[in-house]
């Protein structure tokens, strides 16, 4: 075919031909986006999750239109947004539009069904909505040889708590579960593993950006800084995880807290409030230890334990060592929780009427862990922590959540779907003289002594 200009309109009528032919193409690739991925991709009631766009059209271009039968999309004209599931479970629609195309996103292809699953409660214990005792009760502050410090005065004052009644894991989240959810993770490209870390996906961002879940070992130029020891418990053959023979049964450790609640939001779970963990450990009635008040021995709990002493399988201290609600493991070890970190908290919170579902801080530098130490138990010590001790690895090695160490662990929390018996609430409402007196509110010194 010869080419010869139009003199009319100063081009060739064949390469405009050409050039329309070239649109429509494109036009019908971007209205044809391809493949919703929801990740993860099992869904949870009430947990935010990712949606992505795989297939055609440019991964960072803008004006998709999403569209959700239920639930909360937030985020819209891209690719990749963020959708919060549905309290309830059941069947949800989620469709696309690409940028240009026409409104055809649920007759097209472009369209998931998801189903809502109830997440499973195996393995978890019920504690009933009530209100309880959080907070140290027991130190007398007011004795001349105690000496206030920053960290062993945030558990002070003791003050009424209301939960609502929720589950916990009766144990620790174990090596063996833990590998399990990161082949299933892996496999849905959650999660990569280097020489030195297993590394994920931030929660709740909808870019790529990563942060470390468990530590295969300390990087050498910061070991020389002072940082935790490490089990080094899991391994990684370049193919898969593993667990070191002997240990399946072990609660799991060198497990960030961004990798503990990457493992409970997988399984639609959430990682205990620093007063739902209290309360499953403390009961009602105050209690010094999971127990009881009598010191702990070697038939309730791993205590005096040496410096590369073997931990135990989970439950091995059971039902001697468990709480008033069957919860086991809870003294001796660190666990991560889901708050922020407030040394004030308690303070500046302190009301003679309970605190209902108290959540912490809005923000921190640091997430607390709760629980003794294995390494600084002794049976005989009359200053021996309590339960509601509070702590934060910024204060010992000078770093936060997104490192990890061989003394913590985690467990999993659920709400339970009623808010439960609410007569007990305004039971505890009523604060009876003789029970205030229990919890006197000691005095704060002005400064801590650090």
């Amino acid at each position: 075919m010869i080419l010869h200009r139009s003199r009319a309109h100063g081009v060739r009528p064949a390469l405009v031909l050409l050039v329309a032919l070239a649109a429509l193409a494109c036009e019908s690739l971007l209205a044809e986006p391809g493949e919703i991925r929801v990740l993860p991709a099992k869904v949870y009631p009430a947990q935010v999750y990712r949606l992505r766009i795989e297939g055609r059209g440019p991964p960072d271009s803008s004006g998709w239109k999403w569209q959700a039968s239920a639930g909360e999309l937030l985020g819209d004209g891209r690719t990749r947004v963020l959708w919060e599931s549905p309290a309830a479970p059941g069947k949800v629609r989620i469709g696309v539009t690409a940028p240009g195309g026409r409104e055809r996103a649920t007759d097209d292809g472009t369209f998931v069904e998801v189903e809502v699953h109830s997440p499973s409660r195996d393995g978890m214990a019920l504690v009933p909505a009530g209100t309880f005792v959080m907070g140290d009760s027991w130190t007398d502050t007011e004795n001349p040889y105690f000496i206030p410090t920053f960290q062993n005065m945030t558990d002070k004052p003791a003050h009424r708590v209301y939960l609502d009644s929720y589950w916990i894991d009766r144990y620790r989240v174990t090596n063996r579960q833990y590998v399990s959810y990161l082949e299933a993770a892996r496999a849905q490209g959650l999660v990569r593993a280097t020489e030195s870390a297993v590394i994920g996906w931030h929660d709740n961002v909808p870019g790529d950006a990563e942060i470390p879940f468990y530590y295969f070992e300390v990087p050498e130029s910061r070991e020389a800084q002072g940082l935790p020891e490490i089990l080094r418990r899991i391994t990684w053959d370049g193919t898969r995880f593993g667990v070191r023979e002997g240990h399946e049964d072990h609660a799991v450790m060198d497990v960030t807290w961004a990798g503990a609640r990457a493992y409970a939001l997988f399984y639609g779970r959430r990682l205990p409030s620093e007063a739902e963990w209290e309360k499953a450990s403390r009961g009602t009635d105050a209690r010094r230890f999971p127990w009881g008040n009598e010191a702990p021995t070697a038939y309730h709990a791993h205590v005096n334990a040496e410096k590369g002493r073997e931990l135990v399988p989970v439950g091995s201290f059971s039902p001697t060592g468990d709480s008033a609600y069957g919860v086991a493991d809870l003294f001796g070890g660190f666990e991560w929780v889901n708050d922020w970190f407030g040394e004030f908290y308690y303070h500046n919170n302190y009301s003679l009427l309970p605190l209902e579902n108290p959540r912490g801080p809005e923000w921190g530098r640091d997430r607390p862990v709760r629980g003794v130490s294995v390494y600084q138990t002794r049976a005989s010590d009359e200053y021996q922590n309590p339960l509601s001790f509070r702590y934060q690895w910024i204060f010992e090695f000078g770093h936060g959540h997104l490192f990890a160490h061989s003394d913590t662990g985690f467990r999993t929390a659920l709400s339970a779907p009623e808010r439960g018996a609410r007569e007990l609430k305004a039971d505890g409402l009523k604060l009876p003289e003789k029970e205030s007196r229990t919890i006197p509110r000691p005095r704060l010194p002005e400064r801590y002594d650090y």
